[in-house]
């Protein structure tokens, strides 16, 4: 039997052939990642609306005369169930923080904004484009990137 009779697989084909199954790999990761990242931005939506409509129950609950009307910045006060850890309101799967403030052109009376900022030790820390999201009480959001919402 001379060697061109052979089976099998040259060491060129062999190298080639592993050379595609990891370019395929490193696609399938990236996109994975990406998906990842999306929905870990999930929890930051649910908590943002959860406390933003219960921000709005609050203003209209919790004061009976209409002048006196005004939001609170303590996110305890509103009954949304979050979770709080060292006097920090976070998300409930626990990969962002959580605040409330007034509004940059108007009191807390009138205007609120909750912010959702990433945790620097949750793997959302590295979504870049939507790091910190916010809504206000003008339905305001922020950033304005589609993908982030």
């Amino acid at each position: 039997m001379s060697r061109r009779d052979e089976r099998g697989f040259t060491l060129l084909e062999v190298l080639v052939a592993m050379g595609i199954v990891a370019l395929l790999v490193s696609f399938a990761v990236a996109g994975y990642s990406s998906q990842l990242q999306q929905a870990r931005r999930q929890d930051a939506l649910n908590a943002l609306f959860s406390i933003a409509n219960a921000e709005k129950q609050y203003y209209m609950d919790n004061q009976l005369d209409p002048a006196a009307r005004t939001y609170t910045t303590d996110i305890t006060a509103l009954t949304v169930g979050l979770p709080v850890a060292g006097g920090v309101v976070h998300s409930r799967e626990g990969h962002y923080d959580l605040s409330v403030t007034a509004c940059a052109d108007a009191p807390i009376t009138s205007c609120f904004v909750v912010a959702a900022v990433a945790r620097a030790d949750s793997p959302q820390a590295r979504d870049q484009t939507c790091h910190t999201l916010s809504v206000d009480s003008r339905s305001r959001r922020t950033p304005d990137v589609a993908d982030c919402w």
